[in-house]
């Protein structure tokens, strides 16, 4: 984030097509007399600043990818362990880190205030506190940025996940407002969402959790039977958020709700209408959840809001650029001839100061590395051209090949191709689809990645990779990933890849290595290391549970199933049964044609 150099524009274009006033975008983040600054590029802001402004515009920050330097990098590892502690209930570790937290960082913003008072709140809840103290607490977090809180005065439309869910703590809590008009704040919050201009990711936070607080209350005030009708048609809609974005956020708690109330509108022989039908079985899947909950330790509730400031993706830029820099085999010099140049690197590598983002823009494009915001793998100032490479690789991913070509011919005029990762990413793309429209081999494919992965990285020999002073990129690994799955030489790569993505300076988080392990388990049982590829599919189970992520517990359990059943055969056949049942209900919840189909032959096959 802090190398991008079109931030500052990125944000005046969403706020002039998102109808935003530039001043309530920034009120509680920047001061009054630096917005125009920031907005004229004179000044930079930090990471929690900038990933803040992008929340409110309706971004989740797992939508992003980040290069921050060492300083910033620490702070987020700290947070990391935080979140870590209180999902583990670990209240003595938590006490401890939240101290050093505070000393260290509490006073270097407002965003870093909000932070650890949001985490004082999670630990005060631990230990028993009463309501009062609590509420105390969410509100003095939240109006670390909403000022307006406390005169009763919030716009809606600007505030971040962040600052939704801690104004959905406050109105919990507060035992002074009647039920009446937590109802109403509520319903106003949920309507507030579900109309904004936000990002699916950003959707499923939030909305679930409106949506059980909300019926939660209205079930003990229930006036009439059609009453039932519209807190269904809520669930729902809450529900639909979930399974579109493929998470299992309060996902128990709706379906649970969603139960009763088609039970208390049979009992009243009120028939539900057709607009709020679905094509799950509410009690098949939440015996599935109930089935993967007990055998597995793991809660089916959703009982804090970790999740909130969970899933970044971000990079020590020093550490980085260093790495980057020896892999190529490049000395200071080949990066620049200034001397001067050469110094701002060499200090930016030894994370001795921060280096001006004009120049931090030059090296990471010398060293074949994107310095946009946003997870792209090309190079561009146009937000135009950056919707259009969102759309291509959401037609390709959605198998809709013919439309991604069109979308590719498009890019290939509104990229600069002298860049060399657009020249590869493009080329990619194009192979995806070729393979896809079936006019290319696997063979072929993988023949044509290594050759693109070879222009992005001269001299890379993939047998003898891990050799190497490495830093890859998502985009390259990715490369590397592919080239393994459809070529012929497996074993040596799968290996370098693993040990790449779970060292403990590892550079990737929460989704992107969740995918590769999977991947990489799949590819270890394609090769009969049936123990290695169990190893990992539990491990993934593990963190899919942690984050809600219903199509990686499927992927992460038909991995156990099937390695353990080619490996100790210590799954019996009605657990085994049950897996594949769980894998199939998740598979409906999440809409995928493919697996529901697979998983149906498996369990008539059983």
């Amino acid at each position: 984030m802090e190398a991008n150099l079109i931030f500052p524009e990125y944000i005046k274009s969403e706020c002039i097509k998102k109808n935003l006033s530039f001043r309530k975008l920034c009120e509680g983040v920047i001061n009054a007399s630096s917005i125009e600054r920031f907005f004229d590029g004179e000044l930079d802001l930090d990471f929690d600043k900038q990933i803040r402004l992008l929340s409110r515009l309706g971004y989740d920050h797992q939508d992003y990818e980040k290069y921050v330097y060492k300083k910033t990098f620490d702070k987020l590892r700290v947070r990391d362990k935080i979140l870590s502690l209180i999902k583990d209930k670990n209240k003595e570790r938590l006490f401890e880190e939240l101290v050093k937290y505070k000393e260290k960082y509490y006073k270097e913003s407002s965003v870093d205030k909000q932070f650890y008072l949001a985490m004082k709140l999670q630990e005060d809840r631990m230990k028993g506190k009463d309501d009062a103290d609590l509420l105390r607490t969410a509100v003095e977090a939240l109006i670390q940025t909403v000022p307006g809180y406390s005169e009763h005065h919030i716009d809606l439309e600007y505030l971040s996940i962040e600052e939704t869910n801690l104004l959905i703590e406050t109105l919990i809590l507060n035992k002074n407002d009647s039920s009446k008009e937590k109802l109403t704040e509520l319903r106003k919050l949920f309507e507030s969402i579900d109309t904004r201009e936000v990002s699916l990711n950003f959707k499923a936070k939030i909305m679930p959790k409106i949506a059980y607080h909300y019926i939660n209350i209205y079930m003990e005030a229930i006036d009439t039977p059609m009453d039932y009708i519209n807190l269904l048609t809520l669930c729902n809609k809450a529900i639909e958020t979930l399974r579109s974005s493929k998470y299992m956020y309060y996902l128990y708690e709706l379906l649970n709700f969603s139960e009763i109330i088609n039970e208390a509108l049979a009992i009243n022989e009120i028939e539900v209408p057709n607009i709020i039908e679905n094509d799950y079985d509410i009690a098949v899947l939440k015996g599935s959840l109930d089935f993967l909950a007990e055998r597995y330790h793991k809660s089916k509730h959703t009982d804090d809001f970790c999740y909130i400031y969970d899933c970044f993706n971000y990079y020590c830029l020093g550490e980085t650029v260093r790495a980057r820099r020896k892999m190529l085999g490049l000395r200071l010099s080949d990066l620049s001839k200034d001397e001067a140049v050469q110094r701002a690197i060499g200090r930016l590598e030894r994370n001795e100061r921060k280096t001006i983002r004009d120049t931090v823009r030059k090296i990471l494009l010398s060293l074949n590395l994107c310095t946009e915001f946003y997870k792209l793998r090309i190079v561009t100032d146009e937000n135009n051209v950056i919707e259009d490479y969102i759309s291509c690789v959401r037609l390709i991913n959605g198998k809709q090949y013919s439309k991604a070509y069109d979308m590719l011919k498009k890019l290939e005029i509104e990229l600069d191709l002298s860049v060399l990762v657009n020249r590869t990413e493009l080329m990619w793309k194009k192979l995806c689809i070729l393979r896809g429209l079936g006019e290319i081999s696997n063979a072929d494919y993988a023949n044509k990645l290594k050759a693109l992965l070879l222009e992005l990285i001269p001299g890379i020999d993939l047998e003898c990779v891990s050799n190497k002073d490495y830093y890859f990129s998502i985009q390259e690994l990715t490369m590397i990933y592919n080239i393994a799955r459809f070529g012929e030489t497996k074993d040596k790569i799968i290996d370098f890849i693993y040990n790449y993505i779970r060292t403990e300076d590892s550079i990737f988080r929460s989704r992107e290595e969740l995918w590769f392990l999977n991947a990489i388990a799949d590819m270890y049982g394609d090769c009969e290391k049936y123990e290695k590829s169990l190893e990992l599919s539990e491990f993934v189970l593990e963190s899919a549970f942690d984050m809600k992520s219903a199509s990686f517990i499927q992927e992460s359990l038909y991995g156990i199933f099937w390695s353990d059943a080619r490996y100790k055969h210590l799954i019996d056949k009605k657990s085994q049964t049950m897996i594949l049942r769980a894998c199939y209900e998740l598979s409906v919840f999440c809409m995928d044609d493919y697996s529901i189909s697979f998983y149906k032959r498996k369990l008539d096959e059983l």
